[in-house]
């Protein structure tokens, strides 16, 4: 008899580093399943015209494939992602070209603790940034109060530093 799996969702491998040993702490160690998505599924090109149930469905197909799991043994399925700032109001991304931050980081915006803003090199950035977190925010919206996606139970949780 193959062994059951809770399947757990994450987007990155030092997220799957922090996670997966502290739900093996808790749970059987052989329980806990880990897929790594590389990236936020949510706001993926490939993605954009799929539902987000969809999105999650077809991870969990691609690991019932993979590993050789049938439905009867995967007992459910926790997703963690990180809310970026897609619950934040338009008035917290703010735009400063000239900003050190941009060369030390290598990057296109920054998050400004102090002033609890997203800091982006450029308005079309600035509006890139805007619409894809909208739709990460609408997402994980629809997903918070879903407690079932194909026939496994599913919990999303939100993570924010």
């Amino acid at each position: 008899m193959r062994k059951k799996a809770l399947i757990l969702i994450v987007e990155g491998e030092t997220d799957e580093a922090v996670f997966e040993p502290m739900l093996k702490k808790f749970l059987s160690p052989d329980l806990v399943r880990v897929q790594v998505t590389y990236g936020d599924v949510f706001t993926k090109k490939e993605n954009y015209k799929n539902s987000p149930k969809t999105i999650v469905g077809e991870i969990v197909s691609t690991f019932k494939k993979r590993y050789g799991y049938k439905p009867t043994d995967i007992i459910g399925i926790i997703q963690i992602t990180d809310i970026d700032g897609s619950y934040l109001s338009e008035n917290n991304f703010k735009i400063d070209a000239d900003s050190p931050e941009f060369v030390k980081n290598k990057s296109t915006h920054f998050y400004d603790m102090e002033s609890k803003n997203i800091i982006c090199q450029s308005e079309v950035k600035r509006s890139d940034l805007l619409k894809t977190w909208s739709l990460k925010h609408k997402r994980m919206e629809q997903l918070k109060s879903i407690t079932k996606i194909a026939e496994f139970p599913y919990r999303l949780y939100y993570m924010h530093f």
